[in-house]
């Protein structure tokens, strides 16, 4: 399930609704083997270890699992290319969470 947040003018999280998207990755596996390779590339550097084939195959899924990770958000991100501080900020006359966003039919699960 993914929650699409906003980041408030005072820097406050908050949420306007959940939706689980066809290409959801499955996040929370994803980050479960980051960490795990993490912890495993962390025991690596500070250990002598004689056999690291198990460790090496954790680092290498965490690599892969904080790409798919990384690239997930960044698709979900919006970004208004124009930051508060320059002057050249642009505040959209409709805010994208006030959007209407109609979802066919065939793509809304039931739960």
């Amino acid at each position: 399930m993914i929650h699409l947040v906003q980041n408030g003018t005072g820097g406050s999280i908050h949420c306007h609704g959940t939706a689980k998207l066809n290409n959801y990755p499955g996040l929370c596996q994803l980050t479960q083997t980051a960490l795990k390779g993490f912890l495993a590339q962390k025991f690596k550097n500070e250990n002598d270890c004689s056999d690291t084939t198990e460790l090496d195959q954790d680092i290498e899924a965490d690599q892969q699992a904080a790409d798919t990770v990384c690239q997930y958000v960044d698709w979900l991100s919006t970004v208004n290319p124009n930051l508060p501080d320059e002057d050249m900020w642009i505040r959209p006359e409709v805010h994208p969470c006030q959007r209407s966003h109609d979802i066919p039919k065939h793509e809304k699960q039931s739960d």
